[in-house]
Formats: C-alpha cells, sequence, structure tokens
C-alpha cells in the first residue's frame, strides 16, 4: 500500500549532499550478506559503521540519498538537516507491523528555480527498543510504478534480511550471557569485528567505533595477550548460512589437573591465525568473482570457506581434549544446549533422516566447562549419522534421576533401510567415551531393536555448585 502527498517546502538537503553520492551501484542480490550483517549488528548497537554505511550508499543510484533512522533518529546520513522529511519518518515508523510505504513529493524553491524531490519511506521493524524506518530521496523524480517497484523490493529485502538475523541474534544473546571480561564477534567470511564490548575497546586502547570494522588479524597478536592468566576462548557460531566467531578472554577458575605439554597452547593458536589469514583470503576471492553468481570460482570459494570452518570446528575439539581442566565452568541449561546442537546438525548432516528431540519439560541446569555439553552432543549424534546418506529417524530424549543428580539423554536411530545393517562411526564413538571421561559423564552405546537401532545413552552429572 502506497500513501501518497505532495507539498511545498523551503528545507531540503542541499543538493551538494545529494550529489556526493556513489556513483555506482552494488547488485543487490549480492548485498543480501551485508545487509543481514548490518541489521544483525543493529539488533545489539544503535549505530551505523562506516563500511555499513558505504553499503547504504551502493544500494540508490546517483544523485539519490539513502536514510535509515532508530526510533525516530538517523543512523545515517548523521548530522544531516532532513526538513520535512522527520514527519515523514515518523509516520513510517508508526506503521512498522504493516506493509505499508509513504511517498511524498516535494517543490522546494532554490534560487528562483523550482525542482521536485521525491522521497518514499518505510518502517522495516519493531522490537524492543529498536523501530527502524528506511528512506529514499531523489531529485527530477516522477511519481512511476517503476520508481514504486524499485522502493518496494528494496524494503521487501530489508524486511528479509531482518527476520533472517533472529535465530542468530538468539544464540548470541544466550553466548553473551555467559561471558564475563572482553568479547569480539568476528564476520568469519569478512574476517572483520562486526560487534564487541567496551572492556575489549578500552584494553586494546581503542575507541569502539575504531574496533568495529578492523580486521581481526591487525589486532589479533595485541588481543591474546591482554589479560595474562585468562584463556582465550573462539566460539564459532553459524546460523543459516551467517558465520561468526565469538572471542572473548575466559578466567581459569580451577587449575589443571592434568600435565600439558605447553607447545599445544603456542601450536593451536598459531593454526587458528592460519585459517583466520585462510578465511579473510578467500573473502576477497569470493568479492573478486562475485560479478557471476553461477560462477565456478564461486562454487570453489564457497567450498573452501566450509571446509576451513569444519577445520577449525575440529580444531576446537582436539583443544578441548587438551585443556578440559582449563575451560571455565558455568551454569549451562542441558535442554538449551541439546536444542541448539540438534539445529546446528542440519549444516553437517548428509543423512536424508528427520532428527525429532522431546525435552519433556526438562529445564536441569548443569555446573561444567562451556562448550562441553554442545561438543558432546554433537559428537554423539555423529557417531549415528556420520555415514554415507541414507533415511532414517533420530529421537533424542531427556529425562532426570533427582536423587543421584544427573540427567539421562537418550538418542536412538532408527534406519529405513531393513538390509542395512547399522553401524556406529567408530572415531566418533571413541571421541565420546573420552569426553564423557573428562565430563565424569557415563555413556552406553549399543545397537538395538534386533540389530536395526542405534542407541546412545549418557548419564551427564549435574554437579550444581
Amino acid at each position: 500500500m502506497y500513501v501518497q502527498e505532495f507539498q511545498t517546502e523551503s528545507t531540503l538537503p542541499s543538493r551538494s549532499l545529494i550529489d556526493q553520492r556513489p556513483r555506482s551501484l552494488i547488485n543487490r542480490a549480492l548485498a543480501q550478506a551485508g545487509i543481514e550483517s548490518m541489521l544483525l549488528a543493529l539488533r545489539f548497537r544503535n549505530w551505523l559503521s562506516d563500511s555499513e554505511k558505504c553499503l547504504l550508499d551502493l544500494l540508490v543510484p546517483d544523485r539519490s540519498l539513502i536514510f535509515l533512522a532508530n526510533q525516530g533518529e538517523y543512523l545515517h546520513p548523521e548530522n544531516t538537516p532532513l526538513g520535512p522529511l522527520d514527519g515523514l519518518m515518523s509516520e513510517a515508523s508508526v506503521t512498522t507491523f504493516s506493509e505499508a510505504i509513504f511517498s511524498r513529493r516535494f517543490c522546494p524553491e532554490h534560487n528562483g528555480e523550482s525542482e521536485t524531490f521525491r522521497v518514499q519511506t518505510a518502517g522495516l521493524c519493531t522490537q524492543d527498543d529498536i523501530r527502524l524506518v528506511i528512506g529514499h530521496l531523489s531529485p527530477d523524480l516522477s511519481s512511476t510504478h517503476a520508481d514504486e517497484s524499485e522502493f518496494t523490493q528494496l524494503v521487501r529485502q530489508f524486511r528479509n534480511a531482518w527476520a533472517a538475523t533472529i535465530p542468530i541474534a538468539n544464540v548470541l544473546k544466550k553466548r553473551f550471557e555467559r561471558i564475563e571480561g572482553p568479547w569480539l564477534v568476528v564476520n568469519r567470511a569478512a574476517g572483520r569485528v562486526l560487534l564487541a564490548n567496551e572492556a575489549a575497546a578500552g584494553a586494546l586502547g581503542l575507541t569502539l567505533d575504531r574496533l568495529i570494522d578492523s580486521e581481526y588479524s591487525s589486532i589479533s597478536d595485541r588481543y591474546v595477550s591482554l589479560s595474562p592468566g585468562r584463556k582465550l576462548s573462539m566460539d564459532n557460531v553459524t546460523v543459516d548460512g551467517i558465520h561468526l566467531s565469538i572471542v572473548s578472554h575466559v578466567a581459569n577458575e580451577r587449575p589443571s589437573e592434568t600435565t600439558l605439554d605447553p607447545q599445544v597452547d603456542f601450536l593451536v593458536h598459531g593454526m587458528r591465525n592460519k585459517i583466520s589469514a585462510v578465511m579473510t583470503a578467500v573473502s576477497h576471492l569470493d568479492t573478486i568473482a562475485a560479478h557471476d553468481l553461477e560462477s565456478e570460482e564461486r562454487e570453489l570459494t564457497g567450498i573452501i570457506m566450509s571446509e576451513v570452518a569444519n577445520l577449525d570446528a575440529y580444531l576446537n575439539r582436539m583443544e578441548l581434549l587438551f585443556n578440559y581442566d582449563k575451560y571455565p565452568v558455568r551454569s549451562i541449561t542441558l535442554s538449551d544446549e541439546l536444542a541448539e546442537t540438534v539445529r546446528r546438525s542440519a549444516e553437517w548432516r548428509t543423512d536424508k533422516g528427520q532428527v525429532n528431540l522431546q525435552v519433556y519439560g526438562i529445564d536441569t541446569v548443569a555446573c561444567l566447562p562451556v562448550v562441553a555439553l554442545n561438543v558432546l552432543f554433537d559428537s554423539a549424534l555423529r557417531s549415528h549419522l556420520g555415514h554415507k546418506a541414507r533415511r532414517s529417524l533420530t529421537e533424542i530424549a531427556i529425562s532426570e534421576q533427582t536423587d543421584q543428580k544427573r540427567v539421562i539423554v537418550n538418542i536412538q536411530t532408527a534406519f529405513a533401510d531393513v538390509n542395512h545393517v547399522p553401524a556406529f562411526v567408530v572415531a566418533w564413538q571413541q571421541y565420546c567415551e573420552r569426553l564423557c571421561r573428562l565430563m565424569n559423564a557415563v555413556i552406553t552405546q549399543h545397537v538395538a531393536g534386533n540389530g536395526t537401532v542405534l542407541t546412545t545413552n549418557l548419564e551427564i552429572p549435574v554437579n550444581v555448585e
């Protein structure tokens, strides 16, 4: 729905402001990842980085102005008198939940010569203290259906991008609640810092706006050495194609009970730096090949990024076995960790099956090292579903043994092919057993149902302190 008006105004952005907009357009389909990254960041900070402002400017033609506001305050362009547009922005913000798009034509007077401007605005979203409105101003435009369609497509793209960031934003919020001290969120595809807290900026001697957008490789050495006696934790988060890493410093809350070769930390850190460099290089290659969405080069860069992310995950698993006693202990809700593991398993599962999770209202909290539960659940699932693709049904249930202060997680996988003899993936089975010993958990795995069903029982101590 379009709401259109016409009026005469004497106050509008100057022609110089509009003429200084970029002279080239970016392919909007290729900009989707950047838009999602920008809107994800706006869920946690009420300002735009320089690269995000540049991206906005590249979404509209030359001699046009795109603007974005939150709660009636302009995020871009900042400190710009937009005159009568303020009223139009307020109208659009009221209709955030609707499909309405406002369109208005202005006829200001500039040195006795009249020129028509057209502005279109629309509400994007309303959530908590966020009320985003987008607008587009351009001179010498008549009210054509083509112009309306162009802006409508842009609004739809932003609304879809906002919706796409909901799952990963929820994951980040839960992660941030567990972190004490400095933390960064790095966009793994770009190798740049997307989010950070004031503690991280202050420790690095930077303002928050200077830290955001910086190349992680340029600050990684300083960031690693920030807090002597604290351990660097890199938690990879991937949801619906958005690849992030949360890099934080966590305290060694208990002394190590194992004898650890000091070279392990050195080697793991070195490998992570190489992974970061590869991801940054591949991201640049992907940008170079971006003009052709179907090119073999883009397909290859996608494969490289995916495999490097997998390599990083294997490093996390290996480091957990070596450094388990150095990981800080946190209170973790078992059902939440299991639900997240199941959701993320869709990214690696090659089976043609289905995974159902039954929590039964269990909301038990365990006191364990961070990431340990997620890695354990993931490894157990991989021991069931890590073979080549086969149709299967996996049922996961949680029950509680109150007297023994243990939680039981039961995983059962039945395969549709009656001629298939199911078997565990031995390497993942052995990894689970070793991790369970470190966690003081008990694992039992066997083939049931007359040899047709894989069954895993995990008895996990609650140990709430």
